[in-house]
């Protein structure tokens, strides 16, 4: 599903805060795509949604913040970017 689509279906059952949050953290995801970013990791999108008056992180990683990562989940896959950062596991213990 394009995430434009998948906007207008969250949207339709959310609050007028919620909605408001939702178009922040799209646009944001959409500034990613449009400057070749594949970071779509929930610090990186937070951090930019936070200065444009959007939830923090940790609203995005809470319990009700499911529809807000499913929206970036959806950009994600769309970018074909990076969603989890994961470490990379190294025989060396130090």
């Amino acid at each position: 599903m394009h995430p434009d689509d998948f906007l207008i279906q969250l949207k339709a059952t959310s609050n007028p805060r919620k909605q408001r949050n939702l178009e922040i953290i799209h646009a944001v995801c959409k500034e990613q795509l449009d400057r070749g970013s594949k970071d779509f990791t929930v610090a990186t999108i937070a951090k930019y949604a936070k200065v444009a008056g959007g939830p923090a992180a940790s609203t995005i990683r809470n319990k009700t913040g499911d529809d807000f990562k499913a929206l970036i989940a959806t950009w994600t896959a769309h970018a074909g970017g990076e969603g989890k950062k994961v470490r990379p596991i190294t025989d060396d213990p130090m």
